[in-house]
């Protein structure tokens, strides 16, 4: 594939959803649990799927082709709960397996997706630089 490069910011609802925040925040910034294994970071990840004119889904930091995932509280952490709807582009939201299996993956809606409440934690928005993101709706 192509290599898409580009700058957006991402604002956090830490006050609504305070651990999934602080769980992106810390991997963004890179986050290592004493002197036990390797560092965990968003850094040289890619974006692994895309559902066309839906969602772009990156963040595994542990395997690199989606199958991994692994939080800063562990492999992985609760759901903590469903306060923020999916209710339009730009929203950032857990990817998981399940009920409570959270960890470092993620994916960022191209549109409004409410049938995702109450099944994946939203923890957050681009606020600049969505068009950065947009150009996977075309992929």
């Amino acid at each position: 594939g192509e290599d898409f490069r580009g700058t957006f910011t991402i604002g956090l609802f830490g006050d609504s959803v305070p651990m999934t925040a602080l769980n992106f925040a810390g991997i963004c910034k890179g986050f290592k649990r004493g002197n036990k294994g390797p560092k965990l970071h968003y850094k040289n990840t890619y974006c692994h799927r895309i559902v066309k004119d839906m969602l772009v889904q990156c963040g595994d930091v542990t395997i690199g082709d989606g199958t991994g995932s692994k939080s800063i509280f562990g492999d992985k952490f609760n759901d903590e709960n469903f306060v923020i709807s999916h209710s339009s582009a730009g929203i950032i939201s857990m990817a998981n397996h399940g009920q409570d299996t959270n960890g470092s993956q993620f994916f960022i809606l191209f549109t409004r997706a409410r049938y995702l409440d109450n099944k994946h934690v939203a923890f957050g928005k681009i606020v600049k630089g969505y068009v950065s993101i947009s150009i996977f709706q075309s992929v």
